[in-house]
């Protein structure tokens, strides 16, 4: 929190402060006397008074300094949580858990209190936005249960059964201790019910779909029956993911074979304009001695196919191996986001830790190395834009300045690595276009020697 939002909260706060001090003086709230509940109301009021006169004033500020630049998009208990901090802004969690073991009518309105939080947020235009786009988010348990809900077809959340039939869902409440009345339980179980009603039957019909375009690709994971209508499906079974393979993976013939099956499928793919979006280990499966790619469940469709425009607002992907820019529009993504994959599996592979979301990294210095910082660049723009087979243009500018023809310039992956010395040849273009994202104006355009010098004059990938 800045010290000028901390400052600007003292005054409020006092007025937060004297209510709590009435509360604290005064019986519960059945035992008191009209004059006791005139005071208290009094207090409260004019402490949410104060919360809301604040928020209006300052509610972009504070809801850009408790979120930061996170990635994913928070939700509404975290941004409670974040908000604390601020003290007295909101209710804190002991508060709000003995609230929540008390009568309606004993309450003091904790939650009117975490209202005009809310409401102060989502005033505000661009935070209001934001916030609500991390709502449309599939909540962390769906998300962990989605492979079990795809593969059996059933989830039992314990206040609800969550079940395929058709190409519905159906969902049953079991909260027969509420009379299947809503409660905490309940509400947080239809969440993740609807979320995996939405996602499952969504992802079949998409893994069934490409299915007609890859089918017969050597690096697909064939499906060996399916129903989109019933909204199940039949893969083989894989020998190994590169997960479980990992080990073989830190060799670096292994990994090449484990990145070229990625490319031909891929290049596939984005020739007809399909993006994977979730290119990672446990996606990477072994079949017949031939890595695959899984997991096409939420592939984006060619340009007008896909969903409803605005429709993806929750970011896409697994965090660590997923673009930034899944996070923030999915449905505009480009190749570049598949290439990124590539690059964190490389570095998953050779260094034996799982990436962590907009954190650099790297294996250790050699030519891999600089695959993988050209491959996870954070701007998709400066990353290779396809997998194409063309290979660079021997004429592309190597002036070792930052000028538009070099920033402009496009280079293809699976050209370098497909290459008699592809590791050569690529380690070459990611010192390239390290050298111009750095903006160094050292070097000459007139030849490659003096572009080789501007290279060094500015810094080694």
């Amino acid at each position: 929190m800045t010290a000028a939002l901390t400052a600007a909260w003292q005054g409020p706060r006092t007025l937060v402060v004297r209510a709590e001090e009435v509360l604290a003086d005064v019986p519960r709230k059945a035992d008191r006397t009209p004059e006791q509940r005139a005071r208290v109301n009094a207090a409260t009021d004019d402490a949410r008074r104060a919360r809301t006169a604040f928020l209006a004033e300052h509610g972009q500020a504070v809801y850009d300094a408790l979120i930061g630049n996170s990635t994913p998009l928070p939700r509404l208990d975290e941004l409670l949580d974040a908000a604390a901090l601020l003290d007295g802004l909101v209710p804190t969690r002991e508060q709000m858990a003995a609230e929540a073991g008390l009568a309606q009518a004993d309450k003091e309105g904790r939650e009117i209190d975490q209202a005009v939080f809310f409401s102060g947020v989502l005033r505000q235009e661009r935070a209001g936005l934001h916030l609500m786009e991390s709502l449309l988010r599939p909540t962390d348990r769906a998300l962990a249960l989605l492979p079990e809900f795809t593969g059996r077809g059933s989830v039992d959340l314990g206040r609800l059964h969550v079940e395929r039939v058709g190409e519905a869902a159906h969902l049953t409440v079991t909260n027969p201790g509420a009379l299947n009345a809503e409660d905490n339980d309940l509400i947080a179980a239809m969440d993740v019910g609807v979320d995996l009603a939405l996602l499952d039957i969504a992802r079949i019909r998409r893994e069934i779909e490409v299915s007609h375009l890859l089918g017969q690709q050597t690096h697909y994971m064939p499906i060996l029956d399916s129903s989109p209508q019933d909204g199940w499906l039949v893969m083989p079974m894989a020998q190994a993911t590169a997960e479980g393979r990992h080990d073989d993976l830190r060799d670096p013939a292994s990994l090449r074979g484990l990145v070229e099956a990625l490319m031909d499928v891929l290049e596939i793919a984005h020739t007809h304009d399909w993006l994977h979006r979730d290119v990672k280990p446990s996606n990477i499966l072994l079949l017949d001695g031939q890595w695959t790619l899984a997991g096409w469940g939420i592939v984006r469709r060619p340009r007008g196919e896909t969903t409803k425009a605005g429709r993806t607002r929750f970011e896409i992907g697994t965090e660590g191996f997923a673009a930034p820019e899944l996070f923030v529009a999915a449905h505009e993504a480009t190749p570049s986001a598949d290439i990124y994959g590539i690059g964190r599996v490389i570095a998953w592979a050779l260094t034996g830790k799982y990436p962590q979301t907009n954190v650099q990294l790297l294996p250790d210095p050699g030519p891999w190395r600089n695959i993988t910082r050209v491959a996870t660049h954070a701007d998709p723009k400066r990353r290779p834009q396809c997998v194409e087979e063309a290979a660079p243009s021997p004429s592309a500018p190597a002036c070792g300045q930052n000028c538009t023809p070099c920033r402009n310039q496009t280079y293809p992956l699976a050209s370098w690595t497909r290459s008699s010395d592809w590791l050569s040849a690529l380690t070459q273009r990611a010192r390239f276009l390290a050298m111009t994202d750095s903006g160094c104006t050292a070097g000459s355009r007139t030849s490659r020697t003096s572009g080789v010098r501007g290279r060094r004059a500015c810094r080694r990938v």
